[in-house]
């Protein structure tokens, strides 16, 4: 029962790809309704099968990851096997089969399989008290053999989880980290473009200022010489915000390699 969790937070088929390992319930559910059954047992029966539900989908749909949910789901699954057996019978088994699938979705390879080991061993109790023939081998042994792969397939399934998480965690970083170096740099190509330009302005203003009433024409030629640097500097921001936006198709293939790049995808552009 191997869940595949995706790489990304946005929604993937592979999210739902537990789903499908659900059908197995089939088996106890048809071994209930084998013959009647009076209230007490249904109310069991479908209590610990909603049980069961509740933990699966903590650990597969709610990424509750970790030896805690692990091991608490395997113990679900043992104990729902061992209150339903008396009642079902051999069906319960699939319970079994999701405690090692539930067990191996935690960063213990060896707890995993030694637990895993453990359920295959309460699947060939019923033997030593009458309960299966030999005949049942013939569906209890692909039960257990499916038992320790599911273990295996699903710790894999969960160091790949972990890896995902991980490189996303290290792509976000990656991504902070650019971004702040280019609100940098577009902070010191302000500074340069209006640094130097606004302290001319400012003296000038003063100095326009001062001769206001001493000189009338010079303090007219210094303001228009204030306007004119001020229309300078204008003119430089805005060729310095156009060259930051870029403009036409080779700005917007640059900023679509970026995008693709920070996916893992490759983009090659080739020209007529």
């Amino acid at each position: 029962m191997t869940a595949c969790p995706p790489a990304r937070r946005t929604f993937n088929f592979w999210q739902l790809f537990p789903l499908f390992w659900l059908m197995f319930l089939a088996y106890p559910i048809l071994g209930f309704f084998d013959h009647a059954r009076p209230p007490g047992e249904w109310l069991l029966f479908w209590g610990v099968l909603a049980g069961f539900l509740a933990v699966y989908a903590q650990v597969f749909f709610f990424r509750r990851a970790g030896t805690r949910w692990a091991l608490a789901g395997w113990a679900y699954s043992l104990l729902a096997y061992a209150v339903l057996f008396p009642a079902v019978g051999g069906g319960v088994t699939a319970f079994l089969i999701y405690g090692g699938s539930i067990i191996g979705y935690q960063a213990r390879v060896s707890l995993a399989l030694w637990l895993a080991v453990f359920n295959v061993m309460v699947m060939a109790l019923p033997f030593y008290n009458g309960s299966y023939a030999l005949e049942d081998l013939a569906w209890l042994g692909p039960n257990m053999v499916f038992t320790l792969v599911a273990a295996y397939a699903n710790h894999a399934s969960y160091r790949r989880t972990v890896a995902d998480q991980r490189l996303a965690q290290v792509q976000l970083e990656k991504e902070k980290l650019a971004a702040d170096a280019e609100r940098e740099r577009i902070a010191r190509d302000l500074h340069d473009i209006l640094g130097h330009t606004l302290s001319v302005i400012v003296l000038k203003s003063e100095l326009a200022s001062r001769l206001t009433e001493r000189d009338p024409k010079r303090a007219a030629a210094e303001i228009r010489e204030v306007e004119r640097i001020s229309r300078e500097a204008l003119q430089e921001v805005r060729s310095a915000v156009r060259g930051y936006q870029g403009s036409g198709l080779s700005a917007e293939l640059a900023r679509a390699k970026v995008a693709l790049d920070a996916a893992g995808v490759k983009l090659n552009v080739t020209t007529p």
